[in-house]
């Protein structure tokens, strides 16, 4: 027999009569039983999702850290601006050389402070270029009057020697 044509035959029972004794009591213990298992797995799932958010903050958070650090990482500059910055570097140096060959005969702590001060003006030249790889009409105009700054100094520099070895 099954189960379907036991409940049809016997359907007045069912409909009338009481549960047995301490079926309640046994009911409400076994819901509050699964209502305790339950909570469990809620929690985890609750700790699981706040540590997944805590990740993905601390991922996003460190990418944008890196990408303050180096904004122009990956930059590309136009051509223009390669070859502008290529030869002001290039007569940077030259005139850096220039300073070196002066401070020759020159006692060696001032030697080295000047030449501590024209590597400071020196510094960070062709990381300031690279503000401007995005923008190549401007960035050409300024990267010009960067070097040109940046040239001056150094010979400025190579012009008070000259004069004081004359």
């Amino acid at each position: 027999m099954r189960l379907e044509d036991f409940i049809k035959n016997n359907v007045d029972e069912f409909n009338n009569k009481e549960p047995s004794t301490g079926h309640f009591e046994r009911f409400e213990q076994r819901l509050k039983e699964n209502q305790n298992q339950n909570r469990k797995p809620s929690n985890l799932r609750w700790l699981i999702s706040v540590a997944a958010v805590m990740v993905g903050l601390m991922i996003g958070l460190t990418l944008f850290v890196k990408e303050r650090k180096n904004p122009t990482k990956g930059c590309i500059m136009s051509g223009e601006m390669l070859e502008t910055q290529n030869y002001y570097v290039s007569i940077l140096n030259d005139e850096v050389k220039r300073v070196e060959m002066l401070l020759g005969d020159v006692v060696p702590e001032i030697r080295d402070e000047v030449m501590g001060d024209v590597k400071q003006i020196v510094a960070d030249s062709e990381s300031f270029t690279r503000n401007f790889c995005n923008n190549s009409e401007t960035g050409t105009a300024v990267i010009v009057e960067y070097y040109h700054a940046k040239i001056q100094a150094v010979q400025n520099i190579t012009t008070i020697f000259e004069t004081n070895k004359q």
